[in-house]
């Protein structure tokens, strides 16, 4: 029976993870780990830890680990140490709103819905996308001591790197047999250890933290309860014979043989070329064709037993298709019953791991991270309230430029009073405009805008939605706020940036609501 263990990769250092393009001026990172780089990874550790040197592929025990038995599955974002995973190309999004469907559980699309694409984690069962934080950092060749002197390129050579934020977490998997990645464990220190990944790794770039969790059972399907099971590709699916005439055709091939009175249904894919650097080849792999990771269909079976189940988890698992030990061809169970689009999140570190981003740089970083996310939940809940105030802002999209205006651009921490200022002084110059008339009749959670904007002891709308946020168990907010020795007051998040980015949102929701409503009178 089919074991895993979870991996947890930390950037210690910014990550140029290689990425496929065509421009010549910059390098780009991707979001994620491939197994193929966790592979490698783990086989340079347990080189180290058993003392094998350039004889490691003569050694019985590292070919059966890396090169036939264990499979090694990307690393993705993750999100309070749960990972991320592409979207199924079959879910659609409400242009207008937050509210999604399925093709799976769909005839055709409903009028107004797109494709989503991207990464996401699934919380309080709404599907939120997830964000990897990057930067950009510009290079020049100076290998000559008299360019390195000189500060410049002779040649003129220039390099931009974007590159991954240190920080952030990722979460993979090893899979395989107990025994298996008991050997594997035997071969790591207990307690994690340091690698390097990606370009430049030996240089400025690529340092990594890695856990590595227990050995424990891998959670099985559920029985369906009709004909059809519906699954997801984790990762790229790779056909045994290298060639996709059709992406129905090339998964009943990779799934065919798993039980009999198999068929295949409803497939929602898309074809992507698999390429990578070798390094101890000095060579890049010979390019093929892959069904994408996001890839979704249904299995149907006029009758599913236990054992059928059995079967398609370990070919789920096991995986199907070309290279499964690089984690190709990882397929998963899709229940296609999240029928909501949640807040967006950023990809931050969760129980595992956290003790090493508690001072220095990484302390920084993480603290970065969270107020971005404080953010990213001001503009939900402005979205929200925006949402709910559509009924009453019919036609007023000139006071929404206006606020806008009066709020201005740049947040600073006085902003507050300032605008309240700025609103005060418009209302006694304007007693009787429709501005006046509109502040003193619009109001966000019981509370009129002139209150909020001028009454300096007027509780902010969004203030217990955050904390009740913050109180979510699921969140563990508080301890990583605690290891950072960073708090958020309410009077801190009722002014400053907190301040500026609720109202800036709202009014900007708000501006877009009223012109369709005005629109469409």
């Amino acid at each position: 029976m089919m074991k895993h263990i979870k991996v947890t990769i930390t950037a210690v250092d910014s990550l140029v993870i290689t990425a496929s393009s065509g421009n010549s001026v910059l390098t780009p990172s991707g979001d994620y780990i491939s197994g193929t780089m966790l592979r490698g990874i783990f086989a340079g550790e347990y080189i180290r830890e058993k003392k094998l040197g350039t004889e490691a592929h003569k050694d019985k025990d590292f070919k059966r680990l890396f090169f036939e038995n264990v499979n090694f599955v990307d690393a993705m974002p993750s999100h309070n140490g749960v990972a991320s995973f592409p979207v199924p190309f079959s879910v659609m999004k409400d242009k207008a709103s937050n509210k999604l469907m399925d093709m799976l559980k769909e005839d055709k699309p409903r009028p107004g819905y797109k494709n989503v694409r991207g990464l996401a984690v699934v919380e309080d069962n709404k599907l939120c996308s997830i964000s990897v934080n990057k930067n950009i950092l510009f290079h020049m060749s100076r290998s000559s001591e008299q360019e390195r002197i000189s500060g410049r390129s002779s040649d003129g050579q220039i390099f931009n790197y974007e590159s991954i934020d240190p920080g952030q977490q990722f979460v993979g998997e090893i899979i395989g047999g107990e025994d298996d990645l008991a050997q594997l464990l035997s071969g790591m220190p207990s307690d994690g250890f340091t690698a390097h990944v990606g370009r430049s790794r030996f240089a400025q770039y690529g340092t990594v933290q890695v856990q590595l969790g227990k050995i424990e059972d891998i959670h099985h399907l559920n029985t369906p309860t009709g004909k059809e099971l519906f699954i997801r590709a984790l990762t790229p699916l790779i056909p045994s014979t290298g060639i996709i005439t059709s992406a129905d055709q090339a998964i009943m091939e990779m799934c065919g043989n798993i039980l009999d009175g198999i068929k295949v249904s409803k497939v929602f894919a898309s074809v992507v070329a698999i390429d990578n650097f070798v390094n101890i080849w000095g060579m890049k792999r010979p390019r093929v064709n892959a069904l994408g990771a996001g890839t979704v269909f249904v299995l149907e079976k006029d009758e599913w037993t236990a054992e059928d189940l059995r079967k398609v988890e370990s070919a789920m698992f096991g995986g199907i298709g070309q290279r499964t030990q690089e984690g190709f061809g990882q397929l998963r169970g899709w229940q296609a019953d999240v029928y909501e689009k949640g807040s967006d999140v950023l990809c931050i570190a969760g129980n595992q791991g956290d003790d090493i981003l508690i001072s220095g740089m990484a302390k920084d970083i993480t603290a970065r991270v969270v107020e971005k996310f404080v953010l990213e939940q001001l503009k939900q809940y402005a979205y929200d309230d925006a949402v709910n105030l559509k009924s009453s802002i019919k036609g007023k999209t000139h006071l929404f430029a206006r606020l806008l205006q009066e709020l201005g651009n740049e947040p600073h921490d006085n902003i507050r009073q300032m605008f309240g200022e700025t609103v005060e002084k418009t209302l006694n110059e304007r007693k009787h405009s429709p501005y006046a008339k509109a502040l003193k009749l619009i109001s966000v959670n019981g509370n009129h805008f002139e209150d909020l904007f001028t009454d300096f002891s007027c509780k902010m709308p969004y203030i217990d939605k955050w904390n009740e946020t913050m109180s979510r168990s699921d969140l563990k907010m508080k301890d990583l706020l605690n290891k950072i020795d960073m708090q958020i007051s309410d009077e801190e998040i009722s002014n400053g940036k907190y301040f500026h980015d609720y109202w800036y949102w709202l009014f900007h929701y708000c501006r877009k609501l009223s012109a369709r409503k005005k629109e469409a009178r």
